[in-house]
């Protein structure tokens, strides 16, 4: 075990067929259950775009919530066709389709919001709901930017299966947004890092991003010398500019820690990097049939 902390989900959807997504179904409900009272990992109900998922596969998520009560995750107007394609196919928008299995509230986690009418996003702010930002997946599937500036606090940012390089997904939200809105509109793409670490705080009921007693303990240690005074009022700005990845020298979590001096403690990197090019090669050979 890399002894990392994680919130981790499985991915519904209907798309490979009944059997696969009732494989899906309960992986989610196996790992939700297996993990009721881990400090160390948290369940999340996985659940792919609207229009790939039918009410059958929605309604067990309302089961869960009720029994288990673990937060729920959605790909939500990431581009144009999701909202159309649900309309067609259900005879609602993406969000009524939420709130109508009672699924819009403040344990949803919804990704993209991309192409979310000012209407909708009003709903899902209201309701609590948490909207997550992926700039690299968003540029990447040319689907469009997100107009965070509009999501309220409950912001967070992600990688959408890009690689887990937070400064670099918070470099392209500064960016584009700069670009798309200029200097003075645009939203302060830091604070998505800091409602991150409110989300996670929120899952595991433990507070996160401080020193005090009875915090998580969860820490990155930063071997950076700044150019400038660091301050609280241009901390963003060194993140943004100043930090690199290359001078994070150890992590610890819940007090201990898991890398030291760049070298993680508990595992072996190259035996991992092995055995992971071992099964991508299997992988590809069953994904070509």
């Amino acid at each position: 075990m890399v002894g990392v902390r994680g919130v981790l989900c499985y991915e519904v959807t209907d798309r490979g067929g009944m059997r696969r997504r009732d494989a899906g179904l309960a992986e989610n409900d196996r790992f939700l259950t297996a993990t009721r009272a881990d400090t160390q990992f948290r369940g999340l109900v996985g659940a792919h775009a609207s229009f790939t998922l039918r009410e059958s596969s929605l309604a067990p998520s309302v089961t869960w919530r009720a029994t288990i009560g673990p937060a729920s995750t959605f790909h939500v107007a990431e581009a144009t066709d999701d909202e159309e394609r649900t309309r067609r196919a259900h005879g609602a928008g993406v969000v009524d389709r939420l709130e109508r299995h009672g699924l819009l509230n403040d344990r949803a986690v919804l990704a993209h919001g991309v192409h979310l009418a000012e209407r909708d996003i009003a709903r899902v702010t209201a309701a609590g709901a948490w909207l997550v930002h992926n700039p690299r997946s968003n540029m990447n599937n040319a689907v469009g930017h997100a107009p965070v500036e509009t999501f309220g606090e409950r912001a967070a940012l992600g990688t959408d299966g890009w690689p887990a390089d937070m400064l670099a997904e918070l470099r392209f939200a500064h960016f584009r947004q700069r670009e798309r809105l200029g200097p003075r509109r645009a939203y302060p793409a830091a604070a998505l890092l800091q409602g991150g670490q409110d989300l996670a705080s929120e899952i595991f009921g433990a507070p996160f991003g401080s020193l005090m007693p009875g915090s998580a303990a969860d820490l990155v240690v930063c071997d950076y010398v700044p150019p400038t005074p660091l301050t609280a009022a241009n901390l963003a700005g060194h993140l943004v500019a100043g930090v690199q990845p290359e001078t994070f020298t150890g992590v610890m979590a819940a007090g201990r820690w898991v890398c030291r001096d760049g070298v993680p403690l508990n595992i072996d990197v190259d035996a991992v990097y092995c055995r992971a090019r071992q099964l991508a090669a299997t992988l590809w050979r069953r994904m070509r049939g």
